[in-house]
């Protein structure tokens, strides 16, 4: 029978994944040697390229005051996250422009218009940010400006900005060195989640969205998932950011996943920052040329990140997993084959409990890594001056 034939796949895949990925240790165990090895050479690769140089421009935009749409709440901390991000880069050579509370789609398109026509004028870095409410409809990404209404699926694509218009804008200036975008949008999806109170076809958090040759994308969490807004001054994914890009020597891949370390911990696994690069320069925020550190502290860093790695393709595998699992459910259901249905549900389980082990695992790097950066680096993560 065809579910008995998809049954036997996924118990062949499954122990294949599992085995392939050996994602969990027993607690204590460090992770494996050869990805240590890896790391260290990563490390050497980073240090011997040339530091980019040229031009930096930024478009920072924070949305807070949302007005336009009963469903659409205020945020407590976009216009914090976007103007502490405006005085760390101008700190570091950026040229910002800057917007807060853009209050239509025009609005917020003709400062991207701005921004990129610096970005074609010669070779550049550029850098996007945004901070507020973004939707997810039919798979695409949405930036929603502060007097949006949206009844319907249709109001979303016309009255917010495409992301994917953003990164094509973007990616269009062909003088560009490079480019980075950052989204801490991921925040709760205000929409209703029933189409028969609003027309909208919606999911929770952001879509993936691939980058371009030469470009990396950080989104505040994995893709369909939501993101803290924060309790204190800045958004929880902000604020390590904000961190992390005072940190000396530190290449932007590997700071955004110091990035995703620190945010796990905090959030205690709930919220797991998110990139997808085609990145293929040197960049670091702070300088390229990083202090001094001993042995047993860079050690420790490098295992944190690999943690903060595994968690992340544990997280991944977790997601694809569950959906064929669920699929093989409905199959096994419609068929009355509860004794499928039992060891399904069983495997489920095990998915999501090795997810959560490579979340602990980051959890405790992420810990040790920051005892030991305290000794050396008294002060480096003050929160930029306003």
């Amino acid at each position: 029978m065809k579910i008995n034939r998809l049954l036997i796949t996924f118990v062949i895949v499954f122990p294949m994944l599992t085995a392939c990925n050996n994602l969990i240790k027993s607690d204590g165990a460090t992770p494996k040697s050869g990805m240590i090895s890896w790391m260290r050479g990563l490390v050497r690769f980073e240090s011997s390229e040339k530091e980019m140089t040229g031009k930096r421009y930024a478009l920072v935009i924070g949305n807070a005051n949302y007005e336009g749409d009963q469903h659409i709440p205020p945020l407590r901390n976009p216009l914090n996250d976007a103007r502490d991000m405006k005085a760390l880069l101008e700190a570091r050579d950026f040229e910002v422009i800057y917007q807060e509370d853009a209050t239509t789609r025009q609005e917020m398109r003709e400062v991207v218009q701005a921004f990129t026509a610096k970005l074609a004028s010669g070779s550049s870095l550029g850098l996007f940010y945004y901070a507020g409410h973004a939707v997810q409809v039919n798979g695409n990404n949405y930036l929603i400006p502060t007097d949006a209404q949206l009844p319907t699926e249709s109001e979303v694509e016309s009255e917010t900005l495409s992301a994917q218009y953003v990164l094509d804008q973007m990616g269009a200036a062909r003088n560009n060195g490079a480019n980075i975008i950052i989204l801490d949008a991921c925040r709760d999806n205000p929409l209703p989640k029933t189409r028969g109170v609003r027309g909208l076809e919606r999911a929770d958090g952001l879509a993936e969205m691939q980058s371009p040759s030469g470009s990396i994308i950080g989104f505040a969490t994995a893709p369909n998932h939501t993101a803290f807004d924060g309790r204190d001054r800045n958004g929880t994914y902000t604020k390590h950011l904000l961190e992390a890009i005072q940190v000396p020597g530190l290449a932007i891949e590997k700071m955004f996943k110091r990035i995703r370390v620190a945010v796990l911990a905090e959030t205690h696994g709930e919220q797991v920052p998110w990139e997808h690069s085609s990145f293929i320069n040197e960049f670091c925020f702070s300088g390229c040329k990083a202090p001094a550190e001993s042995q047993q502290t860079q050690q420790q860093l490098e295992e944190a990140l690999e943690w903060a790695e595994e968690a992340k393709q544990a997280l991944l595998e977790e997601k694809e997993l569950e959906k064929l699992i669920n699929q093989k459910i409905a199959e096994a259901a419609a068929l009355g084959q509860t004794d499928e249905i039992a060891a399904l549900r069983s495997a489920k389980l095990e998915v999501k409990k090795r997810a959560e082990e490579a979340i602990s695992k980051a959890k405790k790097a992420e810990k040790k890594a920051r005892n030991a950066e305290q000794q050396y680096q008294q002060g480096l993560f003050m929160p930029p001056a306003m």
